[in-house]
């Protein structure tokens, strides 16, 4: 489907539509292209993809140590957050979102964010196999949910 000016309401309307369509038919999300660029075998700014981005709230229950060999090998490499969506139990770590700072102050506490809630960003929700528990593709941590401003996590 070609839009002819993403810069009016209108345009933007039909690819907010289409968009919507895609995603009601079991789709990921659309791509968007610049007609007038050339083909590049390599991600570029001419390609955009376009999918829908969830949130969950969900609570911190472990910490998990990075693994062996990386940058985070001696401090935090996720946290492992819990909950419940529709009957659905689900259980993820999480480790993008993080900053340098972050990681050192939860490895050397975890202490400061167990059992508080954090806004976890991804894709939409996946089941393991084998398992009745699912898990958020893409994830990565926005905030904390339930720590005034100002608190020191």
């Amino acid at each position: 489907m070609l839009f002819r000016s993403l810069d009016t309401e209108e345009g933007m309307r039909k690819l907010m539509d289409f968009n919507r369509e895609t995603l009601e038919l079991g789709l990921e999300g659309i791509m968007l292209k610049d007609p007038l660029a050339p083909y590049e075998c390599e991600r570029n700014r001419s390609w955009l993809k376009m999918k829908p981005l969830r949130s969950w709230d969900l609570k911190a229950v472990a910490v998990e140590q990075g693994t062996a060999g990386t940058k985070n090998s001696n401090s935090l490499g996720a946290v492992v957050f819990e909950g419940e969506e529709d009957g659905k139990r689900i259980r993820v770590s999480v480790g993008t979102g993080w900053s340098e700072k972050d990681r050192a102050a939860i490895w050397a506490n975890p202490q400061l964010v167990l059992g508080h809630i954090g806004e976890v960003l991804g894709d939409c929700l996946t089941q393991a196999q084998d398992s009745d528990m699912w898990s958020i593709r893409f994830p990565r941590f926005d905030r904390w949910r339930d720590v005034s401003k100002g608190s020191k996590i």
